[in-house]
Parts: C-alpha cells; structure tokens; sequence
C-alpha cells in the first residue's frame, strides 16, 4: 500500500476536513518557525507535537532519525515516502499506518538484536 494507492486517495477523500486542519497547522508553525529562526531539527520536533497519534508521532522519530543514518538504501526511501506522506497530511490510511508501525519495530527489533 502506497500513499498513491486508491485505497488511500479514498480514505483521504473522506478525511478532507481533518487533513485541512492539519495543513492549516502546518502552515501556521512554518511562517512561526521562519519568524523565530527554527532550526530544521527543532521544527521537525515542533511539527511531531502536531501529530495527533502517538504511535505515528514514535514513527515520525523513528524514521527521521533513521533517514538521517541510513541515507540511499531502500528502507529509507520507503520511510522517506512515509514522511512527506505525514507531513502532506498528518494521517496515514489505517492499514498504511499499521505497516508502518510494524516496520519501525521490527527494524528496532532487528537493531536490538545486532547489539547484544
């Protein structure tokens, strides 16, 4: 499933009002962030607290940081299509979400795992 896919175009469709609100927030933190001189990382941790879900909200720092890493591999074009994704939005269609949320813990799993 893809932020491209027909089951999300829909999904999105349905939750018109909830991504305008969210573009309106983003809007509103970006001409604030430019005010006051925000660095990109600090107005990456502003724009988290915009995320309503918390487990998406643990996803968004996971793959940020994780991108930041792990630049040029597949795994971190696939979150950093999850990212524009959350920042063009601010949701992510329900099944997406999931496979997104399992991602970050089996990849955290995986990394756990390689350090002991």
């Amino acid at each position: 499933m893809s932020p491209q896919s027909d089951k999300s175009i829909q999904w999105r469709s349905i939750h018109k009002s909830e991504i305008e609100e969210w573009r309106r927030q983003f809007e509103e933190l970006k001409d604030f962030a430019i005010r006051a001189g925000f660095s990109q990382e600090k107005f990456e941790t502003e724009l988290a607290q915009l995320i309503d879900d918390a487990d998406l909200r643990d996803f968004w720092f996971f793959a940020n940081s994780y991108v930041n890493t792990h630049r040029g591999t597949k795994f971190s074009k696939f979150l950093n299509e999850a990212i524009s994704e959350i920042r063009s939005f601010g949701i992510v269609e329900p099944s997406r979400r999931n496979r997104l949320i399992k991602s970050m813990k089996t990849t955290r799993r995986k990394v756990e795992s390689r350090k002991r």
